[in-house]
């Protein structure tokens, strides 16, 4: 069945050519969407936890369905808290599931829109050496560091990024070995130096702009974007990259993803956690909740999450 849904986006892709087919493929992909989905049942402690920590939502779904609707969309958003690792791990883990179905291509959050005529060049580079050696160039290079790297911490001095620092820089050299196509979203380390860096809607058109310049040149080749990056831009808030990629036509099919309290230590989160544990539950995916929160040391509540929220994941349990 995955493998069977796989082709069908391919071949749909392929229409995309045409205004037609466009409907067609988008009218296809609203009927996936709208497919009931058998429900995974929850015992009712936990789902009375899943309540409070998600409000109403739509259904707990089974991993397998989860990822064959993954498989069918244009456009996969992922959003990950920058300081926890099993995020990371999680989409690094969804790319590498979605890579064996069909081609990909990464966007990421921490490779500046700057570096992208060198991320180009990594497909076409005869041996592994010389892509590996080309990125870790770039993963010197200020944008990444000054942002990305070890040295940016919080006002507590925790670091905010080194958590995940490892699997990112695994991640993209997955990508670079394989020739998958890397593209760079962040905005330089000087245009954060002009204030550009919280400035929402410029980093939210710089993206798009950065997504359609890709599929622009790939000549009906149309790879699968998976689309790793903060939380906050995963949401169905007005504006976001997720949001902005589901309004726009040129992107017929975009689902977007948040994952669990990063730290298990928010109210009903960890009792989720546990809950599952003790029965057995490998993965809570909650599809449609009516909110969600990822804390740390403080607490960040999204009342318009993404599309489906990963409760629980042992990452590199899908593959």
């Amino acid at each position: 069945m995955g493998a069977a849904l796989g082709l069908i986006a391919i071949i749909g892709w392929w229409w995309l050519r045409t205004n037609d087919a466009a409907a067609a493929m988008q009218g296809e992909w609203l009927n996936l969407w709208s497919t009931p989905t058998p429900a995974v049942p929850a015992p009712p402690e936990l789902a009375a936890s899943l309540s409070i920590e998600y409000g109403t939502y739509q259904s707990l779904i089974p991993s397998k369905d989860f990822l064959t609707q993954l498989q069918a969309a244009r456009v996969v958003c992922i959003g990950e808290a920058h300081y926890e690792p099993r995020d990371m791990q999680t989409a690094f883990e969804l790319a590498r599931v979605l890579a064996k179905q069909h081609p990909v291509a990464l966007a990421v959050e921490r490779l500046s829109h700057a570096m992208q005529p060198q991320l180009d060049s990594l497909p076409t580079l005869p041996v592994d050496e010389a892509r590996l050696a080309v990125l870790k160039t770039l993963l010197q290079n200020d944008d990444y560091q000054r942002v990305w790297g070890a040295r940016p911490k919080d006002r507590s001095g925790y670091p905010t990024n080194t958590p995940s620092q490892p699997v990112f820089e695994a991640m993209v050299a997955w990508a670079a070995q394989n020739r998958v196509p890397l593209i760079g979203l962040d905005v330089t380390w000087a245009e954060r130096g002009r204030g550009l860096g919280e400035d929402a809607a410029y980093r939210t058109a710089l993206w798009l702009d950065g997504l359609h310049t890709f599929q622009a040149s790939q000549h009906g080749a149309m790879p699968q974007i998976v689309l790793v990056a903060g939380i906050s831009h995963c949401t169905d808030v007005p504006d976001t990259i997720a949001m902005r990629l589901k309004a726009d036509p040129t992107f017929q099919s975009v689902v977007s993803i948040g994952q669990r309290d990063a730290m298990y230590g928010y109210l009903a989160s960890a009792k989720v956690a546990s809950l599952a544990k003790i029965y057995g539950i490998a993965d809570v995916i909650v599809r449609q909740p009516q909110r969600a929160v990822v804390s740390s040391k403080g607490v960040a509540e999204f009342p318009m999450p993404p599309n489906y929220w990963i409760a629980v994941h042992t990452p590199d349990t899908w593959e």
